[in-house]
């Protein structure tokens, strides 16, 4: 897979996305990789807001050039995996969230007016019937 592709898969809709590569003094270099959302984790609020800050979690790798080469494309996959496995569970919360808010105003309109109680079912007044069977110890 080309390195463009794995980074695309690194990012949710409307995310824009932060690539910085450093030498280090040793030679090796350090990979930054680093989610921008689109609203910023400080101004997050609500149940979601340390899911969504989750997101905003970089990845940051560091060895020669040849370990980059080799374990870079793995890296980003399982990143990109992980991120969208958060975003899933972000959007399963926000709709959980809204169905409790329409099914409380359901219910708040519910308590509006009155609700008539079925009424039970009469209670069977016969016993039930004996068994028949001669060998049946239990009869």
């Amino acid at each position: 897979m080309a390195l463009f592709e794995q980074l695309a898969g690194v990012l949710t809709a409307g995310e824009r996305l932060r690539f910085e590569i450093a030498r280090n003094p040793d030679g090796g270099l350090t990979l930054l990789v680093l989610p921008l959302l689109t609203k910023p984790v400080e101004n997050l609020d609500g149940d979601t807001a340390p899911l969504r800050a989750a997101l905003a979690m970089p990845l940051r790798i560091t060895g020669s050039v040849a370990e980059l080469d080799a374990r870079l494309p793995g890296m980003l996959a399982t990143y990109g995996e992980r991120r969208r496995d958060v975003e899933m569970k972000v959007t399963a919360l926000e709709a959980l969230k809204d169905a409790g808010k329409a099914g409380a105003r359901l219910v708040e309109r519910g308590s509006q007016a009155p609700v008539a109680a079925a009424p039970l079912a009469p209670a069977p007044t016969t016993a039930p019937a004996a068994p028949t069977d001669p060998n049946n110890l239990f009869a």
